[in-house]
């Protein structure tokens, strides 16, 4: 979705790749993987949940306030994925 590929991005693909992405977090979570520390896969999906969850929400004033403080709530979220996805 943040490729230069992709011209376009409607919110109706960002419910549905948010979706998948449950999916993705509810699989990483019920299975342990040999070798990995438990809950070492979900670590991978935080900044891509982070990212959906402002989107989904439109929560720009929460983002804009936090921003940069150490328990901001998008804390993952880095401002120039967030323009190029705007801008789509």
């Amino acid at each position: 979705m943040l490729s230069d590929d992709v011209k376009q991005i409607s919110m109706g693909a960002l419910q549905q790749i948010n979706l998948d992405t449950i999916q993705c977090e509810q699989f990483a979570a019920s299975e342990p993987v040999e070798g990995l520390e438990e809950g070492a896969l979900l670590h991978y999906f935080v900044a891509l949940r982070q990212l959906l969850d402002l989107f989904m929400a439109w929560d720009w004033p929460t983002y804009f306030h936090d921003y940069g403080q150490e328990n901001s709530k998008y804390q993952q979220v880095n401002p120039n994925t967030a323009i190029i996805l705007l801008e789509k």
